[in-house]
């Protein structure tokens, strides 16, 4: 072959790898990032209060770009609803079919034989594994078809603006997210304790039924190097570059950060801590009202079995606020001096506001601390002559 013709040959390859990569998206853009305020390497990333949903720190957050492994986050979250549903439990064994021991990709190398649901989540939560998941999929609902069509039903549910066309993530592709999707379903995820339980294990060794053992090492480094770090799951492919979503809590606050376009693992870490430390050094998840505190104690009931009864907060309320800002709020009341029999718990009777700086914060519903039946006939007269005195 003359120069000429070799010269056209790595021309053509490169003008077809090239090709490749701006299928995905422009490789040039990926490494080299728009200015934010934390200096991020990531082309885009987010960060959310988990107790709220509140995001407080985005970039280019709603663009979708690939996400190379991170499809399996949505399959895990219908994983453990199926485990706390009690259709899974988690000493059950799994066939691993000869599909899933095909996949190829991220594995925990897996033999042809039953492994029990812990050991496969775990190998999904700590590495990803593609083969462990399609197993697991396969015994929640029988075929991949249907997850897929689950995992949609899913994002519909959490407002996403992806579309899901596999459970592991191999055809990512044809399957952009954004970081707000992906942010989404992390929070959606940490809802399940015994999950984030796996993935925050760093090294593991699965035994396999055979007494083979297989590492299983966590390439989301922050598990073991930042604390209250607990998951969630990391991804990267040619192209693509790294992506990932990582939580982590301090006392009650949770925060979830998501990164992707990193050029390196190295700056995927790198970027993710910095979105946490941001996060944990501006903020702080306030709860300014619990369920169930009493907000106005023995109030007069009139013709029931119980002839007072506290009235208490419906539900909890908490905010993000910057540090400080959690001092100033004004509590409003509104709710009678005296109530009818019968009365529910789940009857609200009243409501209190919460102000801040004059604005309204919150309007909470106020209900009966208990239950109170009606006395009957002399009841009723009784509400009838208390409503006439009180006019």
């Amino acid at each position: 072959m003359n120069i000429k013709k070799t010269a056209a040959l790595v021309l053509t390859v490169l003008i077809m790898f090239s090709g490749v990569s701006s299928a995905i998206f422009d490789a040039e853009d990926i490494f080299a990032p728009e200015a934010d305020t934390l200096g991020l390497a990531s082309r885009a990333a987010v960060l959310m209060d988990a107790a709220t949903g509140e995001i407080v720190f985005a970039k280019d957050a709603d663009t979708p770009y690939p996400a190379p492994g991170l499809h399996k986050l949505m399959t895990s979250v219908l994983i453990m609803e199926a485990q706390e549903s009690g259709q899974l439990a988690m000493t059950e064994k799994a066939l691993v079919s000869d599909a899933a021991a095909r996949l190829g990709g991220s594995t925990a190398f897996l033999d042809r034989t039953e492994y029990s649901v812990k050991d496969l989540l775990q190998a999904v939560a700590m590495v990803s594994a593609n083969d462990a998941c399609l197993t697991l999929v396969e015994k929640v609902a029988g075929v991949e078809e249907k997850m897929v069509q689950n995992m949609n039903d899913k994002a519909k549910e959490l407002g996403l603006s992806c579309t899901f066309v596999d459970t592991t993530g191999r055809n990512y592709q044809e399957a952009l997210m954004s970081p707000t999707d992906l942010v989404k379903i992390g929070r959606e995820l940490t809802k399940h304790k015994n999950y984030l339980s796996l993935s925050s294990e760093y090294v593991k060794s699965l035994e396999h039924p055979g007494g083979r053992l297989t590492e299983l090492a966590n390439p989301n480094r922050l598990v073991r190097f930042y604390s209250g770090c607990d998951g969630l799951g990391t991804g990267s492919a040619p192209g693509a570059g790294y992506a990932g979503v990582f939580t982590a809590r301090r006392g009650e606050f949770r925060l979830l950060a998501v990164v992707m376009g990193a050029p390196d693992a190295q700056s995927r870490q790198a970027d993710a801590q910095k979105l946490l430390d941001y996060g944990f050094a501006t903020y702080k998840s306030t709860s300014l009202i619990k369920a169930g505190e009493i907000v106005k104690k023995d109030v007069e009931v009139v013709g029931g079995d119980a002839g007072r009864v506290n009235l208490v907060v419906a539900e909890s309320y908490a905010q993000l606020l910057k540090k400080g800002e959690e001092k100033g709020i004004e509590r409003v009341i509104d709710a009678p001096d005296k109530l009818a029999a019968p009365l529910s718990t789940n009857v609200p009777v009243g409501s209190i506001t919460l102000k801040r700086d004059g604005e309204v914060v919150a309007t909470i519903p106020l209900v009966p601390s208990a239950d109170v039946e009606s006395n009957g006939i002399n009841g009723d007269l009784k509400i009838i002559i208390s409503n006439w005195l009180g006019r």
